[in-house]
């Protein structure tokens, strides 16, 4: 895939009278962390210094009644905050730390002031913060979506959904909003968004929770006056129901107000895989119902669903819950088997999950990876019948080569630049090891087109086609009856898994509805 070098230039950016373009050391001394405890949890996200030292702007969301804050300057000092006006209908807050008391021995830099001009669509801005589990800040690159009107009732699809976001009210379901092509990662709630001339536009205010994907948002800077001359410095009362709402602060459990053993504790629980061309940070883990009723194109997911209960294989779906990772640099979100790690491979360029310590984990195979270079994909299909030649020239001698299974494979258009697909190849004949057993083969992909930039997660599927026989002949109940059925039971909700993994690869922030073409 192509070195995205030009992102890897043009990183933070910073207002400042006299500032024209990006300066990196003006932008850290203007960031900070938030941390804030109580209840025996512990929230993270970003913030700014916004005209004093001592006076911070972040997300109202992030805070908890009768929680302790604290403030991260410069990546190294902390210092106690308290809340001074919070803003509930943008979902701000203003904070001052204790600076008068407690000087910092380094020197901040405020940002005093906005720009208020429109934000275009396709527009490159970029988010300065804090990822959940790491130790620095860094930018996230964005783009200005395109959305009509631009107010977050009208980019929620589900009423359900609109219903909670109009009771919770913070932000305001009819607020003025920007709407982000690409989604911030978890802990850039309240992070500084800048334009490319280095002007603060927004604030991060996270994502809608949606299951896989998110709806993710900022807050137009024009709304910090409203914030300053705020009446109330009160929390809202149902400050702590809105976890239901927003992805992109990062929640532990925390018995300790150390900042730095709560830092630990994030480290651990969001992951980050960062190679080659792509860095992959752990959002959230969710189940099977939630990434179901989530995915772009549940079609397929239903397909298999029905097919198993037609054959009387009944699956505890219940079990199944998925990790799922945003790629901060291709927009590409990945769903894998909770609990499996995802691992690299040097020498051929693809992220694995490793599969190996679930039950019968050695049938399976699943990997993701990005192909890009001189062929220009005008279609979808055109990038599957390539990777239908590569899966023919290394596997295909085996099984007397592959072909499509129609029930099973389709694609769509998402928007005006991208397409997916959804393939099912099966071999044409079993695969006999060396002990004379023999196995079914299949291979099921999604490939997501992005312009000539293509991207696909390829599940390997091997099928014991006598050692499942019985199975497959009487049925099995794995909701009501695992124990007599345990052995088939693991091996086909293992299969479902890799299944609906493959399945649920696709585009960051994407809510349109699919359409097949």
């Amino acid at each position: 895939m192509k070195k995205l070098i030009s992102l890897l230039i043009v990183l933070f950016f910073i207002y400042q009278p006299g500032f024209s373009q990006f300066d990196p050391d003006a932008s850290g001394k203007s960031l900070v962390r938030i941390m804030v405890t109580g209840s025996g949890n512990a929230n993270v996200c970003s913030g700014f210094v916004w005209k004093k030292d001592e006076w911070i702007v972040t997300s109202l969301h992030a805070m908890k009644k009768n929680g302790k804050v604290q403030v991260q300057y410069l990546n190294k000092y902390w210092r106690d905050a308290k809340i001074i006006k919070t803003f509930p209908k943008a979902d701000l807050v203003l904070l001052e730390t204790n600076l008068n008391a407690k000087p910092l021995a380094a020197s901040v830099l405020p940002i005093k002031s906005y720009s208020s001009a429109k934000v275009n669509f396709a527009d490159k801005i970029y988010a300065l913060g804090y990822h959940g589990g790491s130790e620095g800040y860094r930018t996230q690159s964005l783009e200005k979506g395109h959305a009509k009107p631009e107010t977050i009732e009208y980019l929620v699809a589900k009423d359900e959904s609109k219903q909670l976001v109009a009771h919770l009210g913070i932000p305001a379901i009819d607020l003025p909003i920007l709407y982000l092509n690409g989604s911030l990662l978890p802990g850039y709630s309240g992070s500084p968004i800048y334009n490319t001339k280095g002007e603060l536009i927004g604030i991060g205010d996270g994502g809608l929770e949606s299951g896989q994907v998110n709806v993710s948002w900022a807050i137009p800077a024009s709304y910090l006056d409203q914030l300053e001359n705020s009446p109330t410095s009160s929390l809202p009362a149902n400050i702590d129901q809105l976890d239901l709402l927003f992805s992109a602060k990062v929640e532990v459990k925390a018995e300790t107000e150390s900042p730095e053993e709560i830092q630990e504790l994030f480290a651990d629980e969001y992951e980050s895989y960062v190679y080659g061309d792509f860095e992959f940070y752990y959002t959230k883990t969710r189940s099977f119902e939630d990434m179901y009723n989530s995915t772009l194109d549940p079609e397929n997911l239903q397909y298999f669903v029905n097919d198993f209960t037609e054959n009387n294989l009944y699956l505890n779906y219940n079990q199944l819950n998925f990790d799922i990772y945003e790629d901060a640099l291709q927009g590409i979100i990945l769903a894998v088997p909770a609990g499996s790690p995802l691992i690299y491979d040097q020498t051929n360029g693809i992220f694995q999950a490793d599969l190996s310590k679930l039950p019968l984990g050695s049938y399976f195979a699943l990997e993701f990876t990005g192909l890009a270079g001189d062929k220009f994909y005008s279609d979808v299909d055109m990038a599957v019948d390539d990777l239908l030649n590569l899966i023919d020239q290394a596997y295909g001698a085996s099984v007397g080569g592959f072909q499509e299974d129609e029930d099973y494979s389709y694609s769509f258009q998402v928007d005006e630049n991208r397409q997916m697909a959804y393939i099912l190849f099966t071999g044409n004949n079993l695969l006999t090891n060396s002990d004379g057993s023999q196995m079914d083969v299949n291979m099921y992909l999604t490939v997501l087109l992005d312009d000539s930039k293509v991207f696909y997660t390829l599940s390997t599927i091997y099928i014991p086609v006598y050692d499942l026989g019985d199975a497959v002949t009487y049925g099995i109940d794995c909701v009501n009856y695992y124990n007599e059925n345990a052995e088939y039971c693991d091996y086909f909700e293992l299969l479902m898994h890799v299944i609906a993994s493959t399945h649920l690869t696709t585009f960051a922030n994407t809510s349109v509805v699919a359409k097949k073409r």
